[in-house]
C-alpha cells in the first residue's frame, strides 16, 4: 500500500521555496505541494489526462458549484487516506470496465 512516506518531493517548479511529489495511480496523477517546505500541512490537487478532477469521496465539496478543485490543509495521514481512495476508485472502475459485455459487430 502506498502511503505519504512513499512520496519523493523535489523542488516546485515554480516556488524555490516549496517543494512538490507527484504521484501516477491508475488513470489520476496526485500532485501534493508544500509552497513553504516545512509541512505538516499540504495541498493536493488530482489530475486525469492533465487536466483537474474532482472526486466523489476525495474532494470535500464534490459536485458543489463553485467549490475549488485542490484540497488545502491536509496532514500525511489525510493524504494517506486520499491516496487509499484514489486507489478504491481506480479499482472499482476496473470492475466496471471487466463487467461490461463485450459489444459484437454485426
Amino acid at each position: 500500500m502506498i502511503t505519504f512516506e512513499d512520496l519523493e518531493f523535489k523542488t516546485h517548479p515554480v516556488s524555490k521555496n516549496g517543494v512538490q511529489a507527484l504521484l501516477n495511480l491508475g488513470k489520476f496523477e496526485v500532485s501534493v505541494v508544500d509552497l513553504k517546505s516545512d509541512g505538516p500541512m499540504y495541498e493536493v490537487a488530482i489530475f486525469a489526462n492533465g487536466n483537474f478532477v474532482q472526486l466523489p469521496g476525495v474532494h470535500p465539496n464534490y459536485g458543489e458549484e463553485g467549490s475549488d478543485d485542490v484540497i488545502h490543509y491536509q496532514t500525511a495521514d489525510k493524504i494517506t487516506e486520499i491516496i487509499q481512495k484514489i486507489n478504491q476508485i481506480n479499482l472499482d472502475l476496473s470492475l466496471i470496465h471487466i463487467s461490461e459485455p463485450t459489444r459484437q459487430e454485426a
